[in-house]
């Protein structure tokens, strides 16, 4: 985790404000992936959250990831690929990017499929066209909307891990 380092004044600066190293994978060795990784990871480094407009609505936030960072994506490959998970539901699939190590997780130990939700349509097109560029649409089952209510259509007992990304907001949120 990132130290804030004082600011004039002496008050912390904000830890999203600070850089961020750029992108790296212990685990992942397929360029493709990591390029589409890269070029996400990038894009995220330069938002300026400090005048970020913060809303609990999901549809407020259609081009903004909140990714992990790389360590927590290479820990997620981990428990499925290590772990033989055959079948990972993910609430909340937002750009793709823990869809993505989750997806290499699943190819790269031989078998499996990621069953994945989101309820904001502009996220849903954004995640399709990452993972297409990784290279892994196979191993991606999409459901668009609720995922209280879409991932419902997962066979049942199938689930080996389950990812839970999004946060639960009423019906009334918009």
């Amino acid at each position: 985790m990132a130290m804030s380092v004082p600011a004039a004044g002496g008050r912390p600066q904000d830890p999203m404000s600070e850089p961020r190293p750029p992108f790296r994978s212990a685990l992942i060795q397929d360029r493709r992936v990591l390029d589409v990784l890269d070029e996400m990871y990038e894009r995220e480094r330069h938002i300026d959250w400090g005048a970020y407009a913060h809303h609990p609505g999901p549809h407020h936030h259609t081009g903004t990831g909140f990714s992990l960072s790389p360590e927590q994506g290479d820990q997620l490959y981990l428990l499925v690929r290590y772990g033989q998970a055959r079948s990972v539901v993910e609430f909340a699939t937002s750009l793709g990017f823990s869809t993505i190590f989750l997806a290499a997780a699943v190819r790269d130990s031989g078998q499996g499929q990621v069953y994945t939700a989101e309820i904001v349509p502009e996220k849903v097109r954004q995640a399709r066209e990452n993972i297409a560029r990784a290279g892994l649409e196979e191993y991606v089952t999409f459901f668009e909307g609720d995922a209280r209510e879409s991932l419902a259509s997962v066979p049942e007992g199938a689930t080996s891990l389950s990812s839970t990304d999004g946060r639960r907001r009423s019906r009334s949120t918009s």
